[in-house]
């Protein structure tokens, strides 16, 4: 009888548009995570320049507990969160929602209405 044991490198993804909330809400966010003691994944801390980005992100998917998305007006207009967002279903990850500055039902693909 064989099984596998899951490994977490980090127990939070954090996956959210850049401009959107970078230098306002995340780091709001963030920073009470590691002081709580929580590794959190945020790509501007953990990625080093030069690396390979999406390497670096398909890794910390797989090794992460759940992943945190933060929806904002512009989410959907960004195929790297599109991309990473498909990547958290095809992994099983648990995900859980955050709308901010924006109502859930705003968050839509770009020409959706």
């Amino acid at each position: 009888m064989s099984f596998q044991i899951a490994v977490y490198n980090y127990q939070v993804f954090l996956i959210f548009r850049g401009p959107d909330v970078r230098d306002s809400f995340l780091e709001c966010f963030h920073d009470p995570l590691k002081g709580a003691g929580i590794v959190a994944f945020l790509d501007r801390k953990e990625i080093e320049y030069g690396e390979r980005i999406d390497d670096k992100i398909v890794e910390a998917i797989k090794c992460s507990y759940i992943c945190v998305l933060v929806f904002s007006k512009d989410f959907a207009s960004s195929p790297t969160c599109l991309m990473e967002v498909a990547l958290m279903v095809e992994f099983d990850k648990t995900i859980l929602p955050i709308f901010y500055d924006v109502e859930p039902f705003i968050v839509s693909l770009p020409g959706d209405k």
